[in-house]
C-alpha cells in the first residue's frame, strides 16, 4: 500500500455488478465482431445495435456500481435499483436483439428497454436524493 492512502473496499454487490460488466463487455465485444464478419442485413444491424447497448450500459452500470459505495441512505438504495435495471435492461434488452439476429424471436427487447430507460431514472433520482440530503438541516 502507498503511504497515506487507504485501501479502497468495495461491496460484495459492485464487486458482482463489476463481474458481470466484464462478461456483458467481452460479450458485446464478440457480438459486434460477429454483425461486422459473420451475418448480414436485418440480422447484422441487430447484432450490432444488440453490442452497441450492451458495451454502453455495461459502463454505465460500472460506473453507478463505483458511485454507489459512495451514497449513504435511500439514495444508495436507489443506486441499488439503478444497478439492477441496468443489468436486468442489458439482458433483456441486448439479448432480446442478439437472439432475434439469429432468428430467435424473444419479445424482451422492450421490457428491457424500459428497464434501462427506468435504470437512467433511478440513477438521476438517486442524485437528487444526495443533493436534498445535504441540503436537510
Amino acid at each position: 500500500m502507498i503511504s497515506g492512502m487507504e485501501q479502497q473496499r468495495f461491496s460484495f454487490a459492485t464487486l458482482i455488478a463489476l463481474g458481470f460488466c466484464g462478461i456483458i463487455g467481452a460479450a458485446s465485444v464478440t457480438l459486434g465482431a460477429l454483425a461486422a464478419h459473420a451475418l448480414s442485413g436485418p440480422a447484422a444491424h441487430s447484432a450490432e445495435t444488440a453490442s452497441h447497448y450492451a458495451l454502453f450500459h455495461a459502463a454505465a452500470l460500472m460506473a453507478t456500481a463505483l458511485a454507489a459505495d459512495r451514497f449513504g441512505g435511500i439514495a444508495r438504495k436507489l443506486m441499488g435499483a439503478a444497478q439492477m435495471l441496468f443489468a436486468a435492461g442489458i439482458v433483456l434488452f441486448s439479448g432480446g436483439l442478439a437472439a432475434a439476429a439469429w432468428g430467435i424471436p424473444t419479445g424482451t427487447a422492450p421490457w428491457g428497454g424500459m428497464a434501462l430507460i427506468a435504470a437512467w431514472m433511478m440513477l438521476a433520482l438517486a442524485a437528487l436524493t444526495a443533493i436534498l440530503s445535504r441540503r436537510a438541516p
